[in-house]
């Protein structure tokens, strides 16, 4: 780079243009932007452009820095000055062979792009000049090279097919490129390079402000680009000129640019689940209409957070129609057929989502939600399993369950690391029990962790969170949070508790503790009534033997039950607990205390549960 910026200079300078005037002074080019070069003064050389009469022209060498295609452009807006012409040959000065050749590649009197195969460290040449003997002046030349992709849009039809060819090094929706397949499957979430749409807020049915933020960078160059988005209004798969948001430009580079599209209307008629395609490129052309092919950029298809799927009206005599209850941001999803495939016993025939924003936890575990049996390794740093139950009163089908922990607490399920793999299951009349995971729990997870669970017949229901579906049933849980630091009076390990599955009214739950002292016996306090806001501090306890404010013991006010347990060479212990009948909507208050000589005491701190 640093060798073709200093010729740049020297032909901008005017002083040394025979060095690359013919083949044999060609000077080499790297990856990413070449120049400005200047063909003032230079000579039209032997044979003449293959695709156009020829003006003035330069010789460059490229070495391969990969195995595919190298990608020679000097289009991107404002790079030449000129109209431009540009060959490039696979060979030698001595037998360039005919090569590559284009003129116009990116509208009339502009810059042109050739590509073409190469293998790792193979050298082809490359000349640019004047379409004609009038046209000289100055122009860059942006080099990319890399496996021969076709990034395309993963909207499955009736959506029109998009792609940008040399989706590689310079322009990309978010950080990185994918190059998908033009096969859709699966869809939407076909890849986990989808990075483009960094944030969606006011985006549901009947809204007036709704924005979605857009993010492009570019680690080759900083070049004008153009970005576009198309959000589907009318209730169909599908992008029409209706659903296209204005064209917005931006110069883009290595630190990115945020495109911000809106506020704009989402109507009440509007699916709850708007499908979104996102467009780059570095001319206007290549995001003026939602499908055909662009040169350069990325094309990215989304089924966006606050949306519930392609299907929410409920199938007659389905039984009606179940959607999560998850408030906005998260997605919402409807089931519209009930009557057969459920999670857990019954299908409870949830309001249809979404659930407004600011509806808060309230919403979440407010009805008969059955299809969640027990979690195991629900801790930071663990590793979590989930059971679920599902049946099938009309027959035995074979159905798919996914699941969706929220570790980060961001309101969007279809992340890396939060979705468990999903299953294909025989469920029929006899309940079915099965088990998600495991799945990785960070280290740094959110203290309430946002489930989602999906049981679909067919594959559709589990490709993302925020599918709808037709047949089965969609549960949303504010499971157990994780327990937090805790305090150990002589600075020892903090010790922490977690329920490994919720509390349910007439059912047995079990709630585990770790970083205790092994063998000694620790008290698990459950408090299904009250406790002492601000606590006891144990200071006042043992005068002297604890530092004063170090540990606060909560004291319940009522039905307190305590628990004896040992625990094992790891400092865990687990206890299993009965819920009394009738307590649904109640919340249980957890706390574990272990004291050992000489005095030192342990406490995790209060950690309040909702009984299901």
């Amino acid at each position: 780079m640093r060798a073709a910026a200093a010729a740049a200079g020297l032909l901008a300078a005017g002083r040394v243009l025979a060095q690359n005037d013919e083949c044999a002074g060609a000077i080499p080019l790297v990856d990413g932007i070449n120049g400005p070069f200047d063909t003032t003064g230079a000579t039209l050389s032997a044979p003449p452009f293959a695709c156009a009469p020829g003006g003035p022209d330069l010789w460059f060498r490229y070495t391969a820095t990969c195995a595919g295609t190298a990608t020679f452009t000097t289009c991107p807006p404002g790079v030449s000055s000129f109209d431009t012409a540009i060959q490039a040959y696979p060979g030698t000065c001595g037998s360039p062979g005919t090569g590559s050749c284009a003129n116009d590649s990116c509208g009339p009197a502009s810059g042109s792009t050739v590509s073409i195969p190469l293998a790792a460290g193979a050298i082809s040449l490359l000349r640019v000049g004047g379409f004609d003997a009038t046209a000289a002046g100055t122009f860059s030349i942006l080099v990319a090279c890399a496996p021969s992709t076709t990034d395309y849009g993963d909207a499955p039809p009736p959506a029109g097919l998009a792609a940008h060819t040399s989706a590689t090094l310079s322009e990309r929706l978010g950080a990185i490129s994918t190059g998908d397949a033009g096969t859709v499957s699966p869809a939407w979430y076909g890849d986990a390079g989808d990075d483009g749409i960094v944030s969606v807020s006011g985006l549901f049915p009947g809204s007036s402000g709704a924005t979605i933020v857009v993010r492009a960078t570019n680690p080759s160059a900083t070049i004008a680009d153009f970005c576009r988005i198309w959000v589907d209004r009318d209730a169909g798969v599908g992008f029409t000129a209706a659903d296209a948001l204005p064209i917005q430009a931006g110069v883009v580079g290595l630190g990115g640019l945020d495109f911000t599209f809106g506020p704009f209307a989402y109507p009440a008629t509007a699916p709850a689940s708007p499908m979104v395609r996102a467009r780059l490129s570095f001319d206007a052309t290549g995001v003026s209409s939602a499908d055909g092919t662009g040169s350069f950029g990325e094309v990215e298809d989304y089924v966006l957070p606050g949306t519930g799927g392609p299907v929410t009206a409920p199938v007659p005599a389905g039984g009606g129609a179940d959607a999560g209850d998850a408030p906005l941001p998260y997605p919402p999803c409807n089931a519209t057929f009930i009557a057969s495939e459920r999670l857990g016993l019954a299908a409870s025939p949830d309001a249809a989502a979404p659930v407004g924003p600011g509806a808060g936890d309230g919403a979440w575990d407010d009805d008969a939600d059955d299809g969640l049996v027990r979690i195991e390794g629900l801790s930071p740093g663990g590793s979590c399993t989930i059971v679920v139950r599902a049946s099938n009163p009309a027959g035995t089908f074979t159905d798919r369950i996914g699941g969706w922990i929220d570790f980060d607490g961001d309101g969007t399920w279809d992340e890396a690391g939060e979705a468990f793999a999903p299953l294909a299951v025989p469920v029929g009349p006899v309940p079915v029990l099965a088990t998600l995971g495991p799945l990785a729990v960070p280290a740094g997870a959110a203290s309430l962790l946002r489930t989602r669970l999906k049981l679909s017949f067919g594959t559709t229901g589990v490709q993302a969170a925020g599918m709808g579906f037709t047949f089965g049933e969609v549960e949303d849980y504010l499971l157990p949070p994780s327990a937090g630091v805790g305090c150990y009076s002589t600075g020892g390990a903090s010790p922490s508790i977690w329920a490994s599955d919720p509390p349910r009214a007439g059912l047995p739950f079990t709630w585990r503790a770790s970083g205790l002292s092994p063998g000694v016996a620790a008290f698990m306090i459950v408090d299904g009534l009250s406790f002492l806001p601000g606590g006891i501090d144990m200071s006042s306890l043992a005068p002297g033997a604890i530092p004063p404010a170090t540990c606060f013991l909560y004291v319940g006010l009522g039905g307190i039950l305590a628990g004896v347990g040992s625990p094992g060479p790891a400092g865990d212990l687990a206890v299993t607990v009965p819920v009394p009948p009738g307590t649904s909507g109640g919340t249980v208050f957890l706390q574990s205390v272990q004291v050992t000589l000489p005095l030192a005491v342990a406490l995790t701190p209060v950690l309040p549960l909702t009984v299901l």
